[in-house]
């Protein structure tokens, strides 16, 4: 349980499988990309793709858990049901937090893993540890240490079954990449062939390729977008917002959320326009505070505007605690758009919306 900050659900985001399977698929499509025509050594090539693609599992250390105690208001409905507290009021009692040190790709605890333990736990990452609070409603030690064992002993019991996918993943890392690599080969030694049957010599001259490029609507041109998605909200839901932005960057995805990407100094509405336009889609969290006009909020849409013009499917929209009423009042175009409903769709049913049209 988390009662002073901001957390997570650990083990409780996207599907741990689906995800090990897009990073195969990306894996198969760069191997594809590259070819093999060229490589001099093929060891030394397949070593460095299981370097770049192995996931490092969760180990944590539970000998060197720390804790810290503040004394904080406790609403009367976090009381158990043996006190006496007047509902609405709050009470002073310790809270402690715990810090339990770990290792490994910190990403994992977003995973849902296809085996489970059916039950959810609260809890925040600070550096290299994951922290976690209990109450201290009875001053009783025993009950105190109770609790904490039960929390640690399920965050490492989970953390086996997510480790053992991941272990999966890496142990069949090497004959993914032979596989790919022989696919390739017979692929170009296919296209070779028919090239001899035809009966036309095959040109072996290179001729220079023209330049294309794509145009954004800026004026720049890039080779590649930067970012998946970009995120445009109004501040006020930053709570939603940030809970959303950690699941999308815990499957793999790119993400322009100005909490992560703007620096101090920088030009806000350039930092903007560049991130529009340097990113293959946009979540719009079109909410009350959004829909009040907001400065900043309005010129990302007019610039996501400009580029849906331009023929590109750009604008992925969230109704985030508003009706349709309230959207036909600000933008009726939008108000008949198919969009996820943030009190009817998990920010994991979004996630994984957009995985799917990623990999479309």
């Amino acid at each position: 349980m988390l009662y002073s900050r901001e957390g997570f659900i650990i083990f409780n985001g996207y599907d741990l499988e689906q995800i090990l399977q897009v990073k195969n698929k990306k894996l198969q499509k760069e191997i594809e990309a590259e070819g093999i025509s060229d490589i001099e050594d093929e060891d030394s090539y397949i070593e460095s793709k299981i370097k770049e693609y192995s996931i490092s599992p969760l180990v944590f250390y539970p000998n060197r858990l720390t804790v810290k105690v503040k004394e904080l208001p406790i609403p009367s409905n976090y009381f158990p049901s043996t006190y006496w507290v007047d509902e609405g009021h709050s009470y002073n009692k310790p809270v402690l937090t715990y810090y339990l040190p770990f290792d490994g790709n910190p990403d994992l605890f977003g995973g849902k893993p296809s085996t489970r333990i059916l039950r959810s736990e609260k809890v925040f990452i600070e550096g290299n540890n994951l922290g976690f609070e209990i109450i201290n409603f009875n001053n009783d030690v025993t009950e105190i240490n109770s609790q904490k064992d039960d929390v640690i002993n399920f965050i490492i019991n989970q953390s086996k079954h997510v480790n053992d996918e991941v272990n999966r993943h890496n142990e069949g890392l090497r004959q993914f990449v032979k596989e790919s690599i022989e696919r390739v080969r017979d692929k170009n030694k296919a296209s070779a062939d028919l090239l001899s049957q035809l009966g036309t010599p095959v040109r072996t001259e290179t001729i220079p390729a023209m330049k294309s490029e794509k145009i954004r609507p800026n004026g720049d041109a890039t080779a590649a977008y930067s970012y998946d998605v970009f995120v445009s909200h109004a501040s006020e839901d930053k709570d939603f917002v940030e809970q959303l932005v950690g699941k999308l960057q815990g499957a793999g995805i790119k993400v322009w959320y100005d909490g992560h990407v703007l620096d101090w100094g920088d030009d806000l509405r350039s930092t903007i326009d560049s991130g529009l336009s340097r990113s293959r889609y946009s979540i719009v969290v079109f909410s009350k505070s959004f829909l009040g006009r907001k400065r900043w909020t309005e010129h990302e849409l007019n610039g996501l505007f400009a580029l849906e013009r331009n023929g590109e499917k750009k604008i992925l929209p969230i109704w985030h605690n508003i009706s349709q009423e309230d959207l036909v009042a600000y933008s009726p175009a939008f108000a008949d758009r198919l969009a996820k409903r943030s009190d009817q769709d998990s920010t994991e049913d979004i996630v994984q919306s957009l995985v799917k049209l990623l990999e479309r």
